[in-house]
């Protein structure tokens, strides 16, 4: 597990750049934290990692509920769980496609209300606000060893915690 704090939007969105341009293909990624937290600041700048133009005006799926970007020969696919109160059988199977597609890197805002019935292995980044409205903490972990290279660079690489 690897913990950081970023202190501004602009430092949340540079730790999604930094992650974005070290994340390995066909990765999934759930991000929880309450609202307002960064998640999707820090799909922006994981965007931008990814090699998605600045340009690009990323947002949060709340309303649409998947959010899709091409980028060079994959797609990001962004996932909003908010809204869900459960998965239909439709879900599921809308769901599952994504999943199971290797060309797609995916992140999953409120992950821990279904990520694990899609998923076994990804990437855990949960946020939760500091004392300082612009303080962002953030845990990052996985059991899986697809992202034992990302985890070790953000450990070595990131300005830790205090």
């Amino acid at each position: 597990m690897v913990d950081l704090v970023t202190s501004s939007p602009s430092e949340t969105q540079s730790l999604g750049l930094r992650i974005g341009s070290w994340l390995p293909d066909s990765s999934i990624l759930g991000l929880d934290g309450p609202l307002g937290a960064g998640k999707t600041c820090f799909v922006q700048g994981l965007a931008q990692g990814l090699g998605i133009p600045p340009s690009t005006h990323v947002v949060s799926p709340a309303y649409t509920l998947i959010q899709e970007y091409p980028l060079n020969g994959q797609t990001l696919v962004h996932i909003d769980f908010y809204r869900l109160e459960t998965l239909t059988d439709g879900d599921y199977m809308l769901f599952q496609e994504l999943f199971e597609n290797p060309s797609h890197i995916l992140v999953v805002e409120w992950a821990s209300k279904f990520l694990h019935k899609l998923a076994t292995g990804f990437l855990q980044i949960s946020i939760s606000p500091g004392q300082d409205p612009n303080l962002r903490n953030f845990s990052i972990s996985s059991t899986s060893p697809h992202y034992r290279e990302l985890l070790n660079k953000l450990s070595t690489h990131a300005n830790p915690a205090p």
